[in-house]
């Protein structure tokens, strides 16, 4: 659910930066955004099924691992 939330946001940033407004009322353009949306979820929900474990694993393992320094050097850039 949380992934759906982000993809339209996204999808509606996108569409706001593109054309200004988003369009509120039922039209095609608002049905092939939720296409997009749907696709773009069923995508993520892939990924996740397929890669999720491994990118778990290999952060817990990057945590345990990592120094103080290392995380203040990330966070400066």
């Amino acid at each position: 659910m949380e992934t759906e939330t982000i993809v339209e946001e996204f999808v509606r940033l996108k569409l706001k930066q593109s054309a200004g407004i988003v369009q509120r009322r039922r039209t095609s353009t608002d049905m092939e955004t939720q296409a997009l949306i749907g696709r773009l979820i069923e995508i993520s929900n892939e990924l996740e099924a397929q890669y999720g474990e491994r990118l778990n694993q290999d952060a817990e393992m990057w945590i345990k691992s990592a120094t103080y320094e290392k995380f203040l050097q990330i966070a400066k850039g």
